[in-house]
């Protein structure tokens, strides 16, 4: 039987744990997270950003989307890991403006062994999801280094939010802004080469590896590619496998990237060309990868015909800005597609 002692006792007991865990629970508050007035996160950057020549990205060694060296060349940013290739022009900008308009709003932990919850661990600890970017001028002076971490949504559609922490300092911040950090270098560069769209194909001519050429051409009259000189006794075995192979060019894109020195075409690799009813004709080679890294490399090439309309020399032009001098390997869909025949998008007839 519960005495009346014993039921006092019990409650003051009781009272006691409840202090103690709220004490504790104010203490971890109070060492975790700290409000404060919305504040820069990098004082006086948003002055300096012309004088930003090196931006680099630094994650850990494990990380699967890399690090990268950003370059300021004369007009334009180049990634240094693609032996100089440009970047998108807007992703150096919107970079450099979110990290100009960052404020911190809410001190969260300065313990480094809760870091990792933030993912903003040192990048030189393994598995560290964090990303840490490093401004620097042209004398080397580092203007900005920061570790950037988990992103935090809005539901309500405000501005984001994401965890941040100034290298080599304990606290770590709850920061708000429009910043977005991409992620591999395909994240950085324009990866789009070319756009011709299937309707302006006058004709297409792989010359797939081992097998005679194929030439294809768009017909208006019936919305499809069809083979030029197919005999009478084949007929197509897949429209929608021909269309691709026809509409490779409308969207070609990269998967790397490269500088074309010490590159040498292969004939025997394969290839195309592209010619198009107003003048366009882009031509690709494939040259030999080495070593441990086998796959072929794409080289292209742009030109236009002598009675080609300003547009399409302008379009080649864009074009030749992006591949002149560089090599590029291509998703594995379309080297498969390249190495199309006529027996492979064929079949006998009946």
């Amino acid at each position: 039987m519960l005495t009346r002692r014993f039921i006092l006792v019990l409650a003051l007991l009781s009272v006691a744990a409840f202090a103690a865990a709220a004490g504790l629970t104010w203490q971890r508050w109070h060492e975790t997270i700290r409000s404060v007035d919305a504040e820069p996160a990098f004082p006086g950057i948003a002055e300096r950003l012309e004088d930003v020549t090196t931006i680099r990205v630094m994650r850990a060694a494990d990380n699967p989307d890399g690090s990268l060296t950003i370059t300021r060349a004369a007009d334009h940013w180049t990634v240094a890991e693609k032996d100089g290739y440009r970047t998108r022009p807007a992703a150096v900008r919107e970079l450099l403006l979110g990290l100009a308009d960052l404020e911190l709003i809410d001190a969260r932990t300065r313990t480094p062994a809760r870091y990792h919850r933030l993912h903003l661990s040192d990048t030189d600890t393994p598995g560290s999801r964090a990303t840490r970017i490093v401004l620097e001028d042209a004398t080397g002076a580092v203007l900005i280094d920061a570790l950037f971490g988990k992103s935090v949504p809005s539901l309500s559609g405000d501005t984001p939010s994401m965890y941040v922490r100034r290298s080599g300092e304990a606290q770590s911040w709850l920061a708000t802004g429009e910043l977005r950090i991409r992620g591999g270098h395909l994240d950085w560069v324009p990866i789009v080469l070319a756009r011709i769209e299937r309707t302006r194909i006058a004709l297409a001519r792989l010359s797939p590896p081992g097998a005679d050429p194929l030439e294809l051409s768009w017909d208006n009259r019936t919305r499809q590619f069809r083979i030029r000189d197919l005999s009478d006794d084949r007929e197509i075995a897949s429209r929608y496998e021909l269309l691709q192979v026809g509409m490779l060019a409308e969207t070609l894109v990269l998967d790397d990237v490269r500088s074309a020195d010490g590159l040498t075409p292969d004939p025997e690799l394969g290839g195309a060309t592209w010619q198009t009813v107003d003048g366009l004709v882009l031509t690709l080679a494939l040259a030999p990868g080495s070593g441990n890294d086998p796959a072929p490399w794409a080289l292209l090439a742009v030109d236009t015909a002598p009675d080609a309309e300003r547009k399409v020399l302008d379009e080649a032009a864009g074009i030749r800005a992006r591949i002149d001098g560089w090599a590029f390997r291509l998703p594995e869909r379309t080297f498969a597609r390249l190495r199309a025949t006529r027996d492979s998008l064929t079949r006998p007839k009946g």
